[in-house]
Parts: structure tokens; sequence; C-alpha cells
């Protein structure tokens, strides 16, 4: 269960290749990140995940996408908290993608909580890897 402190209006998702991690560029934004997006109406996080990874990376993990933790966040200006589901997976084929659109969020302070023994080390695990197209999505890692 999320915690109950705050809503949970978003899920983004790891998904693992060899020990990379994809990321995704956020234009709006001007950095790379974990796909994701907000959970729409009767949507499920994992519902959700799995959709903004399609959408965003043109990826699909190997077996259903499994809930890491619940990523807690402080959005400026008025210091509101709001939660993410993190969900994790891992992907043996790369698929090829065309970025088509681009994404805007409020921006904040991240920090992961409720992380299973198993996940931590990977979410906090990755090195950067230079981009050569910054639309392209990238795996990043070791």
């Amino acid at each position: 269960m999320p915690p109950g402190d705050a809503p949970l209006p978003a899920a983004v998702v790891a998904l693992w290749r060899d020990g990379r991690v994809l990321m995704v560029f956020d234009r709006y934004r001007q950095c790379w990140e974990l796909p994701g997006g907000r959970i729409e109406q009767g949507e499920l996080p994992r519902q959700t995940a799995g959709r903004e990874l399609l959408e965003e990376s043109g990826q699909e993990p190997d077996a259903p996408l499994r809930l890491v933790g619940y990523a807690r966040f402080v959005l400026a200006p008025d210091r509101r908290a709001e939660y993410l589901a993190v969900l994790g997976g891992h992907c043996s084929e790369v698929r090829d993608f065309r970025r088509r659109r681009t994404r805007s969020r409020a921006r904040g302070d991240a920090q992961i909580q409720n992380v299973s023994a198993d996940a931590a080390p990977h979410l906090g695990a990755g090195r950067a890897v230079r981009r050569s197209a910054p639309r392209a999505p990238c795996w990043r890692g070791r």
C-alpha cells in the first residue's frame, strides 16, 4: 500500500538490461529521467508504468513490472508533497524508437522510500553514459 499522507498521481519504471537502466531525455526539463507519467483515472500504477514505458521509449519488459517502492516529492513553490510509484523490470530485447512528443512536470526533490532490499542497490548505482542524440532513450549504468 502507498503511504497515505500524500496523493499518488504518477508512476515511473526502472527497466534494466545488462546492468544498465533505461533513461529518457525530457526536453522541457533538459535532463535524463526514468520513463513514467501521470496515473489516469481508473488506471493502476503498474498499468501507467507499462503504458508510459512503451510511449516514451518503445520498450517492453520481459515479464510483468514489479513494485519496487514509492518516491516522495516535495513540489515547488508551495512545498506540496506527492508520491509516485516506482516499478522495475528487465528487458532482453532493445527496440528502435523515435521520440514523438515532449512532457512537462512540476519540479521537485525526489527521495526513494520503501525500497525492497534486492532493488535498492540498483536504483542509485548508475554511472552516466555520454549520449549521442538528446531525443533517443539511452541505457545508463556500469
